[in-house]
């Protein structure tokens, strides 16, 4: 046992967690605890539930992980969750939902309201349905402990069904822990005192997770934090943040009264509706110990450098190495094929959301300052035996070709187009590119590509002409030093204090860009005649609107809106040449025109009168 500086370090040897994947949530009538593992994968990362144990116990309980009979027979009853035709209603054009109903849109690009009953037998819509019901039904904590999930399966979700019946079923579930693979697990307790969290994280990464003090490359590492306030924001964030770019998942369990958890929230891994947890009092601590163990065991390898191998009817989800050159995977069979998922997105990518696929015999060519996840996988392949993984770090891709993920661009590339890459971005020639080199000065110039927002032009020391491909989500910018903007506003400080709509990165006073909650950023346009006011986060009329008028006729392009940066005091300004008029504010900034009914405006007193001010 370590002690220092009031961290409480245990490091464990001998643990092993594996989980296994397959590619079916999107298919009609698939089965199998796999399956339901991968549809709570999708589901974690909406953050749209916090508890997914208890989905996982529903679907073992009411289908037997949709493996029994009646699961998708006529006349069906809902899918995997059993989600009858009534209770589906309940989820449907339901005003208490829409904010869901835009996250599942936007993460899983299902639009719920063209969703059918008969869509249920695909196992992804059925547990989107068990989700929806469990907020149309205003159940807004789910309770930990078997025997209470038990009580509201059965008099809220399954009115007249025994609780019994859940808690019997239910504990004869298979654990996700498997011995499949290693894990280091160091328990973290932050102590009452002038130790503060970030001590306690710094000590985890420079002491604990070292191969001196037992930790073992290519195991899984997770630091489970026990605190009860966090106090030194900054400081942990910081810890928390090299922790993180280490490899290690960071858990954090507070105890507090408090159940709001937006402090810890911006220090622990994503997804971090499933990462921080509040339990009320020490007592309490046991009541999660299902959840927290499900998650430890659900931890990606943290790879270095190496060659592994494993048998081919085993998965696994696996973290390559953090580096300043380059990473190239590549995965060998004895016999057969094989599958490579791999994404910046998702800790636990598989045939329904990656970045990038390859199979055996092709590498996979990652650089850049994202993490990357893959995901290995023999199931439902020809692979028999075992496969060996080669991590190699090199700043060379040569001799084979594969995929290339650059600064997020993912793209099938050649050795010949890798000669011209960067650490940023991918360099293609491109003899029909515009001719914009500056044949004076024979340097590296950058330009805006003409009509394509998401490349650039790049001219080298020879005047010579490339195309750069941005990374995927971003724009170039005129006067960037590698021709790509890589700001993202979207960060998580943004995102937990709700501004999910942020300036656009080039300049462009009539575009905008709306953050998905894992930090996603996409360009929008304001709709025609209007920009965007950072001030109010909406898009506003550009100069001052007259509603009596039509079109563009209805805005006076002499007059710029006074309203942009307005405030609430400050509602009404005169308008220009005209003394019968004047203008007003709404609560967004938008400037309208308006006209005294008699009389002339007064700025002094902000309203129409027959009185001319003297003085």
């Amino acid at each position: 046992m370590l002690r220092t500086f009031g961290l409480l370090a245990v490091l464990l040897g001998n643990s092993w967690a594996q989980t296994l994947f397959k590619d079916e949530a999107f298919k009609e009538n698939t089965t199998g605890s796999s399956v339901v593992d991968s549809v709570l994968d999708i589901l974690g990362s909406t953050c749209l539930i916090n508890n997914e144990v208890f989905l996982r116990r529903w679907a073992h309980v009411d289908s037997s992980d949709g493996t029994a009979a009646r699961t998708y027979a006529d006349p069906f009853s809902g899918g995997i969750w059993q989600i009858d035709e009534g209770s589906f209603n309940m989820t449907k054009n339901n005003v208490y939902l829409q904010q869901a109903y835009n996250v599942i849109k936007s993460k899983l690009n299902i639009d719920w309201s063209k969703v059918t009953y008969n869509d249920l037998r695909k196992p992804i819509n059925s547990g989107v349905a068990a989700v929806l019901l469990i907020k149309a039904k205003n159940l807004k904590v789910i309770p930990e402990s078997l025997e209470l999930q038990a009580t509201l399966w059965s008099g809220v979700l399954r009115p007249g069904q025994m609780a019994f019946n859940f808690v019997l079923k239910a504990r004869g579930m298979d654990t996700d822990c498997r011995s499949d693979k290693m894990l280091d697990l160091a328990a973290l307790k932050y102590q009452v005192g002038p130790t503060f969290v970030g001590d306690s994280l710094r000590v985890a990464r420079e002491q604990v997770f070292k191969n001196t003090t037992g930790a073992r490359p290519g195991a899984s590492k997770v630091a489970l934090l026990l605190m009860d306030e966090l106090r030194d924001t900054t400081f942990a964030k910081s810890e928390a943040q090299k922790l993180k770019e280490s490899g290690i998942k960071l858990i954090v369990l507070r105890v507090s009264n408090d159940t709001a958890n937006h402090d810890i929230e911006r220090i622990v891994s994503p997804p971090t509706c499933y990462n921080a947890r509040t339990v009320s009092s020490f007592g309490d601590l046991t009541s999660v110990v299902e959840r927290l163990t499900s998650d430890i065991c659900r931890a990606p390898l943290v790879l270095t450098p190496s060659d592994f191998e494993f048998p081919c009817n085993v998965t696994i989800n696996a973290r390559l190495p953090d580096t300043s050159d380059a990473i190239i995977t590549m995965v060998t069979p004895d016999n057969g094929d094989i599958d490579v998922y791999a994404s910046k997105s998702f800790t636990h990518p598989d045939g329904n959301a990656y970045d990038a696929h390859v199979t055996s015999q092709h590498s996979l060519y990652v650089r850049g300052t994202d993490p990357m996840y893959i995901r290995v996988t023999g199931q439902g392949s020809t692979c028999t035996g075992n496969y060996h993984l080669h991590v190699k770090e090199t700043d060379e891709f040569r001799d084979f070709g594969g995929v290339c993920i650059i600064a997020g661009t993912v793209r099938t590339c050649t050795p010949q187009e890798m000669n011209q890459a960067t650490h940023d971005v991918i360099l293609v020639p491109d003899p029909n590119a515009p001719f914009l080199c500056d044949t004076r000065n024979h340097s590296v110039e950058y330009y805006p590509y003409p009509t394509d927002f998401h490349k650039f032009i790049m001219c080298d020391q020879l005047d010579r002409t490339f195309v750069g491909l941005c990374p995927v989500g971003v724009q170039s910018c005129k006067h960037s030093t590698n021709g790509c903007k890589y700001t993202n506003p979207c960060t998580q400080e943004e995102i937990l204090a709700g501004n999910m709509r942020q300036m656009d990165q080039c300049g462009d006073k009539s575009a905008y860009v709306t953050c998905t909650s894992l930090g996603l950023a996409e360009v929008m346009k304001c709709p025609p005649l209007r920009v965007w006011n950072h001030d109010t986060r909406h898009c506003v009329f550009e100069y001052v609107h007259d509603p009596s008028g039509i079109g563009a006729s209805s805005n006076d392009a002499t007059i710029a809106n006074p309203c942009l940066h307005s405030h609430s005091d400050h509602q009404y300004f005169p308008y220009p040449g005209h003394m019968d008029k004047y203008i007003f504010c709404d609560q967004y900034g938008n400037a309208f025109a308006g006209t005294c009914r008699s009389g002339i405006w007064s700025e002094q007193s902000k309203i129409c009168t027959d009185i001319v001010a003297v003085g």
